[in-house]
């Protein structure tokens, strides 16, 4: 398995049905109590409860792998949408000041002073 999808859809799909015919679809606890009332003597509990075990242990590890592989591809997702809302919150002042440097306001502009013409000696 190479994806959180897979482990999921292995856990799902082979993993649960393959449970449920241990022990008539019996659960880990109930296996496990009614060994332990038993005696521990049972041959035949004491391997389905082992069987239960692991593999309700593996299912459990498997939709944990595929939960955070969904929480990794929501921050990766965030992370894209961050950068580009960055870029555009960089942008928005250098625009506004090309847009205030290109138009500069008439009554803020420096008065031209006509310059005298040379004096002649």
């Amino acid at each position: 398995m190479l994806t959180g999808t897979q482990a999921k859809a292995y856990a799902e799909d082979q993993l649960g049905p393959d449970l449920n015919k241990v022990a008539g679809g019996k659960t880990y606890s109930q296996v496990s109590d009614e060994w332990i009332a038993g005696g521990m003597k049972s041959e035949k509990l004491a391997g389905e409860r082992t069987t239960l075990f692991m593999g309700t242990t593996l299912k459990g590890l498997l939709l944990n792998a595929w939960g955070w592989g969904q929480i990794g591809s929501i921050a990766i997702l965030a992370g894209i949408l961050l950068i580009v809302f960055g870029g555009i919150l960089f942008l928005l002042p250098v625009l506004n000041w090309r847009l205030n440097v290109r138009r500069e306001p008439k009554e803020l502009a420096a008065p031209r002073v006509a310059q005298a013409p040379p004096a002649t000696a």
